[in-house]
């Protein structure tokens, strides 16, 4: 088990970047592979809150939940019934990143937006949605040897920091394809944009990076 400090898929990342969209296919689906046992099912059940009177009925079987958290964390998508809900109306992909923290050395994890891959150099490419303040940022600055899980592939990536002016055009692409996420992570960094390609170039020049995610030799 790694280090509390360093479990970086937290709730936060897990419930803001994925939403899970459920149907009656859950109650008849085929068992995954992380789904809870009975036995731990049983231990994790009485440690759950129950709905509060008044409150709003339970939409979700809380076992279903953490069999789609598990399933997430392993960084996979079961298509057919966790089905990937858009964020903030638009499918950005998210993967999970395994890297090293700068200070400590130790293995981190975070759940990272793949805004696009490029099929023929097997690149992704990843922005920083807080900008440069980023932990997860400073840590690929600093080693840039990580890996992504996808479904249950593990490959091992170098992180390559695009240049200012690479920046930017990716920056207009990324506003293109996703129009809100780009309104909102502009405003994360405090800028307010008009919607220009000038404008969202600026930022793609001064405030929010990306970074090239390039397979190397295993």
């Amino acid at each position: 088990m790694q280090p509390v400090a360093c479990q970086r898929a937290c709730h936060k990342s897990l419930i803001g970047r994925i939403n899970l969209r459920y149907d009656s296919s859950m109650a008849t689906r085929k068992p995954n592979p992380t789904d809870l046992s009975d036995a731990p099912w049983s231990l994790l059940e009485p440690l759950l809150p129950s709905a509060k009177a008044g409150g709003r009925p339970e939409t979700y079987p809380k076992r279903e939940i953490l069999n789609g958290i598990f399933h997430i964390v392993r960084g996979g998508f079961i298509p057919n019934v966790y089905k990937p809900m858009p964020r903030l109306g638009e499918y950005i992909t998210p993967r999970l990143i395994n890297h090293s923290g700068r200070r400590s050395g130790l293995p981190c994890k975070t759940f990272l937006d793949v805004v696009k891959y490029d099929a023929n150099t097997g690149t992704y490419f990843i922005v920083s949605g807080f900008g440069n303040q980023s932990d997860w940022y400073h840590n690929l600055r600093k080693t840039p040897t990580v890996s992504i899980q996808v479904g249950r592939r593990h490959m091992n990536l170098m992180a390559y920091p695009l240049t200012p002016g690479t920046s930017c055009e990716a920056m207009v692409n990324y506003a293109w394809r996703y129009p809100k996420a780009a309104r909102l992570i502009c405003r994360q960094v405090g800028y307010q944009v008009d919607g220009s390609e000038d404008d969202y170039r600026a930022v793609g020049r001064e405030a929010i990076p990306f970074l090239a995610l390039r397979q190397t030799t295993n």
